[in-house]
């Protein structure tokens, strides 16, 4: 996961944490009635979480930003009297047609990052739905592909391949599943994930330039699931 988001995200879960407290605060002196903020508006904080994501990321993948401030302007304007109450029986098989169409086009209007070579679909085009997949993958000339888990998971071993010219990308898409990806122990790996309730680890030691003999750059996003790198 890119670097500079850290700072980053730490103002903004620091600022709604400060936030929080300050309502608690005037609850507790008396001027403000908390249950009733709460209640009302913690829509908000989808709000923000999903502008942070959309700034975050740079705009390369604005799927996950705009899904969570939809989600949170439709929750807040249920809290506000301005749709029905029973709006959550129509948002959630809506929530489920976005995502099957971000499986589908998301590739087409993602914003390629600018490192990493070209995906290449050919090589791994691994799709899972309510189940598991395990691939091994052993060619000697690797030239990445695609991987997507919806509410379920993926295994992708690596450490018998060799890369094509040394580099090579994988785009992956969760939604409510997991990817674990093995990578050999001199390859360096970039992880570019834009998770959403989700969590992304990169367990693959640092190497320096001079040990390294490839390069695997891995993107996508991560949506109320995991991805884990790891040699």
């Amino acid at each position: 996961m890119a670097k500079h988001r850290t700072g980053g995200d730490r103002f903004v879960w620091g600022l709604i944490i400060v936030i929080v407290g300050v309502i608690f605060l005037l609850g507790n002196m008396g001027k403000v009635s908390t249950h009733n903020i709460f209640s009302t508006y913690w829509p908000v904080i989808l709000i923000v979480l999903g502008l942070w994501q959309l700034v975050g990321s740079g705009y390369r993948d604005v799927f996950p930003g705009i899904l969570l401030t939809a989600l949170g302007v439709i929750f807040l304007l249920q809290r506000l009297g301005r749709l029905p109450r029973n709006v959550w029986v129509y948002v959630w098989p809506t929530v489920i047609i976005i995502v099957g169409l971000w499986l589908i086009f998301g590739p087409l209007f993602r914003r390629r990052s600018r490192s990493g070579p070209a995906v290449a679909v050919d090589d791994l085009n691994a799709s899972v739905v309510l189940g598991g997949v395990n691939r091994v993958i052993t060619s000697q000339s690797f030239r990445g592909g695609r991987a997507s888990a919806v509410l379920g998971g993926i295994d992708i071993d690596l450490r018998d391949a060799v890369l094509d010219q040394g580099q090579a990308t994988i785009e992956v898409n969760v939604f409510m599943g997991g990817i674990d990806i093995k990578v050999p122990r001199n390859w360096k790996a970039v992880v570019d994930i834009s998770p959403v309730l989700g969590g992304v680890e990169n367990k693959t030691a640092p190497l320096p330039e001079s040990e390294s003999k490839a390069t695997l750059f891995i993107r996508g996003t991560v949506i109320m699931g995991g991805l884990e790198v790891k040699s």
